[in-house]
């Protein structure tokens, strides 16, 4: 499971710090101020989150004395830590999304042009994500992703779709180191009793 690890147990604070101060504050500010700095400020939200991951993860190593790599989903409170925020977000956006459609939409042209390629923009992503998910996990992880979309949020519905595919991943490597050890053992009796003398 080291392959599909954390780096370190730092990234655990990185991951959610950077995305919320490096994406959902420049986000909330275009929304809020609807001016063209705020929207010059929020196109480079990469730059944002890399730096801010990069400053949190170089203070939390040296605080933490821990570079070691980190299996998230062995550890309930790094998960909780780290997908907090993404199910929070993706909560209250499909519930304002809900909303909104019962609202009467008053926006400008330029605006509902730019949310409709932003629709056709996600739709993609979310099409290229569930086949991700079916090819990688199955057909049943896809379903609750498809699921879980409709009543938390495409959001939400990842991280949970993620939590299950690497349960269900680290059950598979658990059961399959087993089935060869087995294999190993019976394949070489000399070596069960290779402790115990011949003679007393």
């Amino acid at each position: 499971m080291l392959e599909r690890s954390l780096t370190t147990r730092a990234e655990v604070y990185a991951i959610p710090l950077a995305i919320a101060i490096g994406f959902v504050v420049p986000s909330a500010l275009m929304l809020a101020l609807k001016d063209a700095v705020s929207v010059v400020v929020w196109l480079f939200f990469p730059l944002w989150v890399a730096t801010v991951h990069g400053a949190v993860k170089f203070v939390a190593v040296r605080l933490l004395r821990d570079d070691e790599p980190h299996y998230l989903d062995s550890h309930p409170p790094s998960v909780t830590l780290v997908y907090a925020l993404p199910l929070i977000a993706s909560l209250l956006t499909h519930a304002l999304f809900i909303w909104n459609l019962f609202c009467k939409n008053d926006s400008r042209q330029m605006t509902r042009t730019a949310l409709q390629f932003i629709g056709i923009d996600f739709t993609f992503i979310a099409a290229t994500v569930l086949y991700w998910v079916f090819i990688e996990s199955g057909i049943i992880p896809a379903v609750l992703m498809v699921v879980f979309s409709v009543f938390l949020g495409p959001g939400a519905a990842l991280c949970l779709t993620w939590l299950i595919r690497e349960k269900a991943i680290c059950a598979f490597s658990v059961s399959e180191d087993a089935d060869s050890s087995d294999e190993e053992s019976d394949g070489d009796d000399s070596t069960v009793h290779e402790d115990t003398p011949l003679l007393n």
